[in-house]
This record gives structure tokens, sequence and C-alpha cells, in this order.
């Protein structure tokens, strides 16, 4: 490169274009990085959306000797008087420069956008916050992720806000500056957001900006770390033993807290030998370590000083004082549990601690009539806090008798609620609740999407192929919470296994297919069929996927449907008629969509009748079916669709289906 600008020196005017190698997804040197001699561990193939800056050669070649290599070349460039666009160093922030950056956002050209995006990198004017808000949406991952770095420099408040949301939902770059705009904070909700970025092994992948970002946290979570491998005896001894204290000696309140929290949910049975250490706990300064440690005490039954136990029952929160009383003989704990023995619940007007107190010296019910007259109303009640305390309850006693009561927390205005909800909905494992979680996945809230994500998969949903299919493709769940990988691996698992079955499914084995049909659940079901479509073999298999429509999920009844619609062949025609009163509105759609694809006559009445379907999915399908089968009399029937003000607004597609009606429409109104 730096002997074509000493050749054409004189030929060159401005280079508009300057800047190091990245490789950006399904690149050449992203898919044949073999053949380009790309050091492979340098490279996040387990993530197609990764842009890696960080990358090396095989022969050594890394950022550093990139860098110099791009300052070389741009000191050769601008010594022969050329103009360079755009390099950041060297550029002067004028106001005039400013805006006209600015203007180049509104570009319709991805690569103007994201030059001048990433030259405002440099820019301080606070007018700028209201453009950089704009650029988060922004269609270019590049825009919007550098968008979110601007941001978090100008207003970093509003950076969190808008960053927060983005963990872990969006291509990695924006991921990764959302990350770096949340990592301004260390208090405990970006503890919490963060915790999964935080792990040893997982610090040691990041890109340099990110662990630069992320250094304060991962020292906290270090403390945590050592804690846990202590107190699991992965050191000596005599370290084992004062474990918790030094935990409970760490001056953040967050890693006192998540140590106690990973004795309650992971290893209680260590709890009894530390118990003497807990009396510190009980006196911490900080009210959650002080409810954990009681909670932990009490499920794990443990006693506490009658000193501690008289201090905490004055405790200033209301959550401290029920735990202190469940876990005491006081006169007020023999009350509330006289009071629910029968199934009854403290009346509306009683003081939250009486309903907290409630709930934790409760004993599990006998009947689930029992059950619903206490948690019922506690999971109605007008308190958050009296609702997620109910939730937790019934998921330390793993009772999932409680579903009916459950399922509307999951619409809950309070995050933590639906967040706990989702997990009980997937630890319940009832498969009639699945159609629940899915407004959850993409809740507002990161860890209700991640808990419905992590119970689709653990309840093994039919739905987890099309509605969670990235993460059992990328068939790895190292960048994953823990209460995700886990779940999400076991499927990752069984798609492996289905995956085996190909060679019979191109060999069309109607015998073997048909037993592992029969033996398998219906999430391996769904991904049989997915199976199908993937390899083209659903011809080779028609009797099995035809089998599909009749299936009990309708989610399998679905993906069979899909793949008739694909193969277009009207032998399935009898068995897709069955599904046009099916209760699922998709498999109605689905029908009407294979029915009109075969164009069969005999289907209309069905589909006019479906125009007064309760789904405008179903109706929409519905009416362009009665378009493909082209009837005259149809015309008139959807005279107010074919309008041409209302058919103009209508999507290609659609348009194409029902044009010949509309022809027939206008014609008559011509005549």
């Amino acid at each position: 490169t730096m002997q074509f600008v000493r050749r054409n020196r004189e030929s060159i005017h401005q280079v508009a274009v300057l800047a190091m190698c990245m490789i950006y997804p399904h690149s050449p040197l992203a898919e044949q990085f073999e053949y380009y001699g790309i050091d492979p561990a340098t490279l996040e193939t387990f993530n197609p959306n990764t842009v890696v800056i960080e990358w090396k050669d095989v022969t050594g070649l890394d950022l550093a000797a990139r860098q110099a290599r791009f300052w070389e070349l741009f000191r050769l460039i601008r010594g022969y008087g050329i103009d360079v666009v755009g390099v950041e160093d060297e550029e002067e922030m004028t106001p005039g420069l400013v805006s006209e950056l600015v203007e180049r956002l509104s570009s319709p050209t991805g690569w103007v956008r994201e030059d001048a995006m990433v030259r405002l990198a440099r820019a301080v004017e606070p007018g700028l916050v209201p453009v950089m808000v704009r650029a988060v949406s922004d269609e270019s991952f590049l825009v919007a992720g550098q968008a979110l770095v601007n941001l978090s420099r100008l207003d970093p408040d509003r950076a969190y806000e808008l960053a927060a949301p983005m963990l872990s939902r969006v291509v990695s770059y924006v991921d990764l500056c959302a990350a770096i705009a949340v990592a301004k904070r260390t208090d405990d909700r970006t503890m919490d957001l963060l915790e999964n970025r935080l792990n040893a092994r997982l610090y040691t992948k990041h890109s340099t900006d990110l662990s630069l970002a992320l250094a304060p946290h991962r020292k906290l979570y270090a403390a945590f770390e050592e804690f846990a491998a202590a107190a699991a005896g992965g050191q000596a001894e005599e370290r084992s033993d004062g474990a918790l204290q030094r935990l409970l000696g760490h001056e953040s309140a967050w890693v006192r807290r998540r140590g106690l929290r990973w004795l309650l949910e992971t290893r209680m049975d260590l709890a009894a030998s530390k118990a003497r250490d807990l009396d510190a706990a009980f006196a911490d300064p900080d009210s959650g370590v002080r409810r954990l440690a009681l909670e932990l005490a009490h499920r794990a039954r443990l006693s506490a000083s009658p000193e501690a136990l008289e201090r905490l029952l004055a405790d200033p929160d209301d959550s401290v004082r029920a735990w202190a009383a469940a876990l005491s003989a006081s006169p007020v704990a023999r009350q509330a549990r006289s009071l629910v023995a029968g199934g009854n619940w403290p009346p509306e007007t009683a003081s939250e601690f009486l309903k907290l107190l409630a709930l934790r010296t409760s004993e599990s019910p006998g009947t689930v009539e029992q059950l619903s007259k206490v948690f019922a109303p506690a999971l109605s009640d007008g308190s958050p806090a009296i609702r997620l305390e109910a939730l937790r309850e019934l998921l330390a006693r793993e009772d999932w008798r409680c579903l009916p009561e459950v399922l509307p927390a999951l619409s809950d205005p309070d995050a933590q609620v639906r967040r706990r909800a989702a997990e009980y909905v997937g630890r319940a494992g009832d498969l009639s609740a699945q159609l629940s979680l899915l407004p959850l996945l993409s809740d507002p809230d990161l860890f209700v999407m991640q808990e419905a994500t992590a119970a689709l998969a653990r309840m093994r949903s039919p739905l987890v192929w099309r509605h969670l299919g990235r993460f059992v493709l990328e068939t790895t769940c190292g960048e994953l919470p823990d209460f995700m990988a886990a779940p999400i691996q076991a499927c990752v698992d069984a798609f492996k296994q289905v995956l085996a079955f190909e060679p019979l499914a191109r060999a069309g084995d109607r015998t073997a297919l048909r037993s592992i049909w029969e033996s398998s659940g219906p999430m391996e079901r769904a991904f049989l069929l997915a199976l199908f479509q993937r390899t083209g073999t659903g011809e080779a298999n028609f009797d099995l996927v035809k089998r599909s429509l009749s299936d009990s999920e309708a989610e399998v009844r679905v993906l069979g449907l899909a793949i008739l619609e694909e193969l277009g062949d009207p032998g399935a025609v009898p068995a897709v008629m069955a599904l046009v009163q099916d209760p699922w509105f998709e498999c109605r759609a689905g029908a009407c969509r294979f029915l009109s694809r075969v164009r069969h006559g005999p289907a209309r009445p069905a589909l006019l009748h479906l125009l007064h379907d309760a789904h405008d999915h179903v109706k929409e399908w519905a009416a362009r079916g009665l378009g493909r089968l082209g009837n005259p009399a149809d015309a008139h029937v959807l005279e107010d669709l074919l309008g041409e003000a209302n058919f103009a607004r209508l999507p290609a597609d659609a348009q194409a289906d029902l044009e010949p009606l509309f022809r027939q429409l206008h014609r008559r109104g011509v005549q």
C-alpha cells in the first residue's frame, strides 16, 4: 500500500477512508479464516454477529502492529500533502465540522453514517445528546454502538437508561458498547447486569476496551469467587473455616449479599458449618444482608442468639422483622401460624409485616384449595414485596400447585415479580402455560427476558426451536448466565441427538423414524420437523410430516404445516382441512396458506367463514386465500379491502394474491 502511495502520489487528491482491518460478520475473513491465516482463537466464531478488532494471524500480527502500521501509512500520506479524512486524533472538532458530521448521520448510506459517528467520538458539545439518542436505534450496529459510547461521555445517566435493556439482546457490537456504557457505575443493579461477564474464564476473553471498563466490577466479583471456592473446600481447610467471616467483612454490600445468596441457592448444605459466622450478618448495616442471613438460618433450620433476635425483631425493615419473628418463638409468630393454619390470609388492612410473617410461618397446606386460600390473595396483594415473597416461598417449597394463581403475575408491573413468576412457570414444567411466557421474551427488563428464556428451555417446550433456535444452533452456552446455561444446554444436547438421525431422514426410513417420533417428547418432535425442513427431506418423510398435523402440541402442528406449505402436495389437503377449525390461530392461518397455495377450490366455504375469525392473522390469510382462488363472486365479498385506497396500503405479496379479484372488481366498476 505504501509503495502504491509513493508511485501515485501525484494523482491522489484525498484519502476518504483510512482504517485498520476489522473482521466483520459473514465476511470472507470470518468464514475462511484458515485460508487467510487468521488465528481462530482470536475470533468469536460462536457468535456470528461479532465484529473482531483485536484479531491475530498465525504469524503473530496483532492489534499493536496494525496500529503502528496505520500511523506509519498516515504519516507517509500526510507527508505528501494529501488530505486524510476522518482520522480522529488529527481532526479539530470545530462547530462547523460537528454540524457537518451531524448532517451526515441522516445519510441513507451506511458507511457515511458510520464514519460520521466514529469521528464524533471526540466531540463534547452537550447539544449532541439528542443526536446520539436517536442514533442508538440506527440500523447500522456500528452507528448504534458508537452512539452509546459517545452518549456515555456526554450524558452517562441517559446512556445507562438506554444501554441496560440492550445487554444480551442485539448484535454483539451493540451489546459490547452497551456493557461499556453501563459499566460507568458499580452499584448493585449494575453488578447484577454485568455479572455473567465477570467470572475469571469469560473476563479473559473480553476486548481491551471492555476489560478496562469492567475492571472495578471484576475486582468485586473475584472476591465472591474466592469465597465460593474456599467455602466449598476448594482451598485449605483453615481458609475454608474463615471464608464466610472474610466475606461478611468485605466493604461491598453486593459481595456480602452475593455470597449469602450463593449459600442459600446453591450450597445450603454448607450453612451449618458456617452458622457461627452468621451473627455478624445479623448485625450487618445492609438490610439485604440481614434478610438473607435470616432466611438462610430459617431454611437451614439453624438458630440465632436471643440477643440477635431481640435486636432484629425491632428492625426498621419489615422483611427482616418478619424473618426474625419466623425464626423465633415470639407470640406474634404463633399468632401468624394460627391464622394461616386453616388456610386463612390476613385481612387487606393487616400490616405488611404480618402478611410477610404469615407467608413464612405457614405450613404447606394439604389441598390445592387450602394452598390457594393463602397464596392467591398474597399474589394479588397491593404490595410488590408481598407478591414477590409469595413467589419466593412457593419456589423454595418447590410446590407447583399454584400455577393458575401465578400466571397473572407474568404481567405484573414489578419486574422482580415477573421474573420470579417466569421462573416458577418454567420449573412447574406444565406445557399448558408455555404461551404465557412468549411476551416476556421481549420484556424491557433483561432478567425477566432471560428467566423466560430459561423457563421455556427448562420445560422443554416445542416453542424452543422457533423462539430460541439461535441458542440451539450455536451449540454452546459458554456466554450465558448459569441459570440459563443449564436448561438451554439440555435443549442443545437434545438437538444434537436429533441431528444424528439425518441419515435416516435422507433415506426416508419410515419404520425407524416412526419409532423415534413415538418415543419423543414435544420438543424433540419439533426438532425432528426442523431437521426435515433444514435438510429438505420433508417429501421423503411425507407421512410423518402429515402425521404432525394431528399432534397434541399446537407448535408441532404449526411446524408440520410450514413443511407441507413448502411442498405444496395436494395429497395433504384432507389433513389440512381439519385444521381450519383448530383452536390455535397459527394453525388456522397456516391451513389457509396451504389451501390457497394448492388452490383447493372446495376450501372456499371454509375461507369465507374464516373472514370472520377473531384473529386478524387468520382473516388476512383467509382473504388472501380467496384472492388466490380467484372466484369472481368474492370480489364483492372483499369490496372494502379491494378499494383502491385500502389495496394500495397492502404489502406487495398481499397485493399479488388479491390482484385477480382487484381487477375483477374494478373492471365491473368500469362497466
